[in-house]
Formats: C-alpha cells, structure tokens, sequence
C-alpha cells in the first residue's frame, strides 16, 4: 500500500510510518512538499484542521492514501495551546480527520503568535536550537520529552487509520 504524507517534514513521516506498521500492514511511506493552503502558523482549530484536509486531499493522488498532518495554535481562555490535526484521503475519496493534544504554551510566547510571528522559529530562538519542528518541537521541550512531535503526530494518525478500517 502507498501512503504519501503531505510534507517532507520526518517527524510527521515517522509519525505515519510508525502508525501504520503499529496497525500491521506493509506500507510504503513517502513524503511530498505539498502545501496547506493555510497561513504559515494557523490559527485556530478550523484552519489547522484545514491545512491538514489540503495536504491530505493533494498527498492521495497517484497513492493509495494521502495523509494531511498540521499544527497550529488555539486561543482559548486567553491561552495559547499547540494544537494537531490531521486527515487521512483514500483513492475512494473517502475522507476522515482527527484532532489531538492541547498542549498550553508559555505566556512569554503569545506577544509573538499574537503578532503572527510563526511558532518554530520562536522555539528555535528562544531555547537556542536549530530546526525544532523536524525533532522533538516545542511538545518535546515543554514535556521534558516525555511527548515528542512525532508523538503528537502518532496519535492523530492512528485514530484516522481506525476511522478507515471501520468504513470499510
């Protein structure tokens, strides 16, 4: 079975690779630099989940299955939170999304979201690394690496792969 993920980013191709072959099935996972179609730091639950929905529906053509995997932040309660969604496209045209862990975001941060700033690079800067969002991201720095990006991503995929076997 071809599975295309919707970016070239490995923590999300990690995250699909390892889904699957957690649900046992012989996959063959590649990733594509697909755009979302959202802005570059989504906002939102709507617009996260949208970009995923994009990259999801380019990813499954000429495949089996095009996985959309996206984060974003929500503002609730005057806090920021990371959020994850993610949608699965069949050949079929069947479509199916989940979403996954709200995880709150320092307060140091939301002058910068709120000025539109994007979320990797602020976590690149302020904890002095290099290209976060293709290791652990900010779940892995805020959680001591108990929950990693591919983690995050994991489980919004297995929930998709589910949702599919069950349609079937």
């Amino acid at each position: 079975m071809k599975v295309m993920v919707g970016s070239k980013n490995p923590t999300k191709i990690e995250a699909v690779t390892n889904a699957f072959i957690s649900c046992e099935y012989k996959i063959e996972v590649q990733g594509s630099d697909i755009p979302s179609f959202v802005s570059a730091q989504p906002i939102g639950h709507e617009e996260t989940k949208l970009g995923a929905i994009n990259r999801a529906k380019q990813a499954v053509i000429g495949n089996d299955i095009g996985i959309g995997l996206e984060a974003g932040i929500v503002i609730m309660d005057d806090a920021y939170y990371l959020c994850n969604w993610g949608a699965l496209v069949h050949s079929s045209g069947e479509l199916f999304v989940a979403g996954g862990l709200l995880l709150p975001l320092p307060n140091f941060l939301y002058e910068h979201l709120h000025a539109g700033e994007e979320l990797g690079p602020l976590v690149d800067q302020f904890w002095n690394r290099q290209n976060t969002k293709h290791q652990e991201g900010i779940a892995g720095i805020l959680t001591n690496n108990r929950v990693k990006r591919t983690d995050l991503f994991v489980q919004v995929v297995l929930p998709l792969i589910g949702q599919w076997e069950e349609s079937r």
